[in-house]
């Protein structure tokens, strides 16, 4: 497959391979070959690659969208009739959203999150992969319990990753002793990245397991939302997410089409 013929027929392209061998640079190149197609093309890096931010008349990449300059590239003779952005992804800043996230739940303890945040810095790469399961087992949790919402079976693929992140959850689930309360507890070591995904995925298996909660289980009735919930209500009729986002704007839209009246002939 030629170049030209790549570039129509994707929408993504990734360039992947050990360090040193031009991933970066390759990439570039192949947004400045889009670029030059007429496409508006968004290349993104996690190296900070000084050298091809200058060749690109940047100062440095940064973590913000930059759009580089046409007339860059007319200075060395290029037509472009697309556009060419560029942005350096930050994987240990990204992580760090997920240890807050861990906070926010109190599914991390504050020494937890400082020793993982710490492990992070030790370990960006391992940050980045952990980042990227927490991604796809959000993708994963919400086709599973958006299908049991609606009635259907649970894609396989999201049912089986979700089973392949309890296999590693579980395996480290220990009873603690806490005064006279014993209590499930996670044995976890510092360098574990992963352990603030293991109490999500035991509590999705608790509530898939559970005959009150999942027939409770709900997708909010809004075209445009998807939130999931478990329903409390008494009657078990509840439709959205919050009546006063969701369930106030379909109000606002019914009372709309009445006011409008039937349509006129």
């Amino acid at each position: 497959m030629s170049l030209g013929s790549l570039i129509a027929s994707r929408r993504v392209i990734l360039c992947v391979g050990c360090g040193g061998v031009g991933k970066t640079t390759t990439a570039a190149a192949i947004g400045l070959a889009a670029a030059a197609r007429g496409r508006r093309t968004l290349c993104l890096t996690v190296d900070p690659a000084r050298r091809l931010a200058e060749s690109l008349g940047l100062s440095e990449m940064k973590h913000e969208a930059q759009k580089v300059d046409r007339a860059r590239f007319a200075e060395v003779g290029l037509e472009v009739e697309g556009s060419l952005t560029v942005m350096m992804l930050d994987p240990k800043g990204t992580f760090d959203d997920l240890v807050s996230w861990g906070r926010q739940l109190e599914v991390l303890t504050p020494r937890a999150a400082k020793q993982m945040t710490a492990e992070a810095q030790r370990d960006p790469a391992g940050a980045a992969t952990t980042l990227a399961r927490a991604r796809h087992l959000r993708e994963a949790l919400y086709h599973v319990f958006s299908a049991v919402a609606a009635g259907s079976h649970p894609p396989a693929p999201d049912l089986a990753r979700l089973n392949e992140e309890l296999k590693r959850a579980l395996a480290r689930q220990r009873l603690s002793l806490e005064g006279n309360k014993v209590s499930w507890t996670f044995e976890s070591d510092p360098t574990d990245l992963d352990a603030v995904l293991w109490p999500v995925v035991r509590s999705a298996g608790e509530l898939l397991t559970a005959d009150e909660g999942i027939a409770r289980l709900r997708e909010c009735a809004s075209e445009t939302c998807g939130w999931l919930f478990v329903d409390t209500s008494k009657n078990r009729s509840r439709r959205w997410c919050d009546m006063a986002d969701c369930g106030n704007r379909a109000k606002a839209r019914r009372h709309y089409h009445r006011m409008q009246g039937p349509p006129k002939p």
